[in-house]
């Protein structure tokens, strides 16, 4: 299908033109689009555009993906695809096809979607019709029917009792034995109403539980039919790599998640729509047809899911939870650049350390630099050099280097891995523990400054932002707005300057959910303005410009009142 690599530039790739070309492939989870990148993307946006039969579905939000290649031939152009489908198609001339067609009602797919389709009418037909619905009712209305004679029993005996015991102390031996004789018959006549109840209810019950058997059955078949069904569709979904090799979606997952499983001991399937996303069909494509890709890009087009953050044209990084194992296979034989979010920091510079006594350390911690050790960016796990080059990893990392003495220590809160600022680390579990009571209490103070991604327009000078959060399991570590199963959160700001498209803002959280600032600021219902730099809910940059200026606390040992003030860098000043 060769019209699907649109040659725009129609010439061969000359040793000038290579000048300008990206020297490694694009990192997909991490990259600011390249030039070649953002021409080819903003051809596709005036072909959707044009697309006015499109126009209602797209509108409502679809993911787009581009790779500039060179052909085998030595001709530059690009190939464009979609994640998911589009008006009920995988198959469009202008984009790849899909790495295996699900929709193609030929395929085996239709044909086991529709045989369980046809199982799910018979399980329906067989649940609502009148001989099963009459079966149940009858047996309802006779429970219903010797609840009531039971229950009626019951109390006519329980008086009968009170009477008995009111009497016996009275009565002579011969009334004593009429007075059991009373007490067994009635006891009697219950255990024969029940006998009655189940004669009568043995021969219903037959008849539910064949409709039950027959359900079950077709139960069981359907959940055989559907593990057969997926275990096809995950062998379809064959991908190709860079160095020539193949593996399907399935193996490639269990590879990814080895250790995991091995810890474990469950398996990992792929999720639905696994293999679905603009990316893999992109590289699969190239590879098919022995196109070197050159670089590579995803943008939104259309409004933003509910809850989540997409902005309409924006480039964004590919999802972790569908295509972080495909493309960690699919990628490998290419040199692939370092995640943007691993460029920032500086690591080998002196870290400042703004205060330390016997109790607790307070350092500007760098951006780029994790709070605490933990794992690397190992989404491309075939390149485990990507963040080596940094001397000090984390906060812990730096600061056994600068003890020299072995000491514990204990970071009592956290800023983001691109957030710079303020961090409060103590000596000892006793001071850990008394300061992490005070942030849980909300007893802690904090001021950010962040510089915003444009010009803030109608929005109040000063407010209050109050928007839920949650984790997003599909774009992990990105969070959405939930206002069902959100946690609060809850941040005030204040506008200080606007100026040369960017806005100066200071944030005073009063919450510490994961990526709050961030989303309270991109979210439509928050400033609806990403921080500049924010590669998760707005544009990579050098950096994300978030700092943490100053916390307030009381000291653990002394009780007075502490500021610590890391200075605000240069870069902020509009």
């Amino acid at each position: 299908m060769l019209h699907n690599l649109l040659v725009k530039k129609g010439v061969n790739i000359s040793d000038e033109m290579r000048g300008g070309f990206p020297v490694k492939f694009t990192n997909p989870f991490g990259y600011v689009p390249d030039w070649l990148c953002v021409e080819a993307a903003e051809d596709v946006k005036r072909y959707l555009a044009d697309q006015t039969d499109w126009h209602e579905e797209i509108s409502k939000g679809k993911m787009f993906g581009v790779l500039v290649v060179e052909s085998q031939e030595g001709k530059l152009g690009y190939l464009a695809a979609f994640s998911g489908n589009l008006q009920g198609r995988n198959n469009f001339d202008f984009f790849v096809p899909p790495v295996y067609d699900l929709l193609n009602p030929d395929e085996f797919f239709k044909i086991g979607e529709a045989e369980i389709s046809a199982l799910n009418r018979k399980i329906s037909s067989l649940e609502s019709s009148a001989e099963y619905i009459d079966v149940v009712s009858r047996i309802n209305s006779l429970k219903a029917k010797y609840d009531e004679q039971v229950s009626h029993l019951k109390e006519v005996y329980r008086e009968a009792k009170v009477k008995r015991e009111q009497i016996r102390c009275v009565s002579d031996e011969q009334m004593l034995e009429k007075l059991k004789k009373e007490s067994q018959f009635q006891k009697a006549e219950i255990k024969r109403a029940e006998r009655k109840y189940k004669e009568a209810l043995a021969p219903m019950e037959e008849e539910l539980n064949c409709f039950k058997r027959c359900v079950e059955d077709l139960k069981a078949l359907r959940k055989q039919k559907s593990a057969d069904l997926q275990e096809k569709i995950f062998r379809k979904f064959t991908f190709l790599n860079a160095s020539g090799e193949s593996s399907d979606l399935k193996d490639i997952f269990r590879e990814f998640y080895r250790e995991q499983i091995s810890r474990t001991g469950k398996d990992i399937l792929p999720p639905a729509g696994a293999g679905e996303c603009a990316a893999p069909k992109l590289l699969q494509y190239a590879f098919l047809h022995g196109m070197r890709p050159i670089s590579m890009g995803e943008f939104w087009w259309g409004d933003s899911p509910r809850g989540e953050i997409r902005r309409h044209g924006e480039f964004y990084p590919s999802c972790k939870g569908k295509c972080a194992p495909i493309l960690n296979f699919m990628l490998r034989g290419l040199n692939v650049e370092t995640p943007v979010h691993l460029l920032s920091g500086g690591f080998q510079k002196k870290i400042k350390i703004l205060f330390s006594d016997q109790y607790f350390i307070a350092l500007d911690k760098p951006s780029g630099m994790l709070s605490v050790a933990g794992k690397e960016d190992d989404t491309l796990k075939f390149q485990p050099e990507a963040a080596s080059s940094f001397f000090w990893k984390s906060v812990p990392d730096f600061l056994v280097d600068w003890s020299k003495n072995g000491e514990d220590f204990f970071v009592v809160h956290r800023l983001d891995m691109h957030t710079s600022g303020v961090l409060l680390v103590a000596r000892s579990q006793e001071v850990y523990k008394q300061l992490q009571r005070q942030f849980a209490g909300r007893e802690v103070e904090k001021k950010y400054v962040a510089v915003l991604d444009g010009e803030l327009g109608q929005r109040p000078q000063e407010g209050v932002i109050s928007l839920p959060l949650a984790p997003d399991y599909e774009h992990r570590p990105a969070q959405i707005v939930d206002f069902e199963n959100g946690k609060e959160a809850v941040t005030n700001y204040r506008i200080v300057k606007v100026k040369g498209g960017k806005t100066l803002v200071e944030f005073y959280p009063q919450t510490g959910r994961t990526h709050q600032l961030r989303v309270h600021s991109a979210h439509p219902q928050g400033l609806g303005t990403p921080i500049s730099g924010d590669l998760l809910y707005g544009r990579a940059a050098e950096r994300l410009m978030l700092h943490a200026e100053w916390v307030k606390f009381t000291h653990p040992a002394t009780g007075e009142t502490i500021t610590i003030t890391a200075p605000v860098p240069e870069e902020f000043r509009l």
